[in-house]
């Protein structure tokens, strides 16, 4: 029986790099977005759908796996408004996924879950603490989204859940402001040496 997969966020660069892994794998995946500026490929059914206040339990009827990439870092995130915003997304997806009986939960956080703290070891892995610098109000409701996922799974048996903490993502047709700066600075030589960063190849 081919598994049925919905990939929220199923425009955005990772979304749609996503949504065709998946369904050159076998996968039936449907793609959930506010925007519908791509044209479907073979295997994906592409939905225009708003998260926020669509009937999600429609959305997820026999799916069995949760792909929530929607509302990446864009500019102005870091707002206390936008940040509880999305985490009420969450708890809508994650409630329509109770009643839909979705068994399997992948939900993009972000490495700033992390906190940008002298102490953290280099490099950091998986299990360095949660520890989110207060000020930051993105890293803050990254952690409080992946403490609703997990308070999911922990509901009820048979679910499972994968986190990932990815750093900062290009892609080649959405470079980003962060790639300007980057390739702007590039010949630029600090006498303190070069500065520790991370990111998502």
């Amino acid at each position: 029986m081919v598994s049925r997969v919905v990939v929220t966020g199923s425009t955005g660069a990772v979304g749609r790099e996503t949504c065709v892994g998946l369904a050159a794998a076998g996968y039936e995946v449907i793609g959930l977005d506010r925007r519908s500026s791509i044209s479907p490929a073979p295997g994906i059914e592409l939905r225009t759908v708003d998260l926020a206040v669509t009937d999600l339990r429609a959305q997820l009827a026999d799916v069995d796996v949760v792909v929530h990439l929607a509302a990446g870092v864009t500019a102005g995130d870091s707002g206390v408004d936008v940040g509880r915003d999305r985490l009420a997304v969450v708890e809508r997806l994650l409630a329509a996924a109770s009643d839909a009986g979705v068994t399997h939960l992948v939900v993009r956080s972000s490495a700033m879950v992390y906190g940008a703290w002298p102490d953290n070891p280099v490099p950091l892995t998986e299990d360095a603490p949660v520890r989110p610098c207060p000020d930051f109000a993105f890293a803050a409701h990254r952690a409080r989204m992946e403490e609703l996922a997990t308070e999911w799974v922990a509901e009820s048996d048979g679910r499972s859940l994968t986190m990932l903490r990815n750093a900062v993502t290009v892609a080649e047709e959405r470079p980003g402001g962060l790639a300007t700066v980057i390739g702007a600075a590039a010949s630029i030589r600090s006498d303190e040496g070069d500065p520790l960063g991370q990111f998502l190849h």
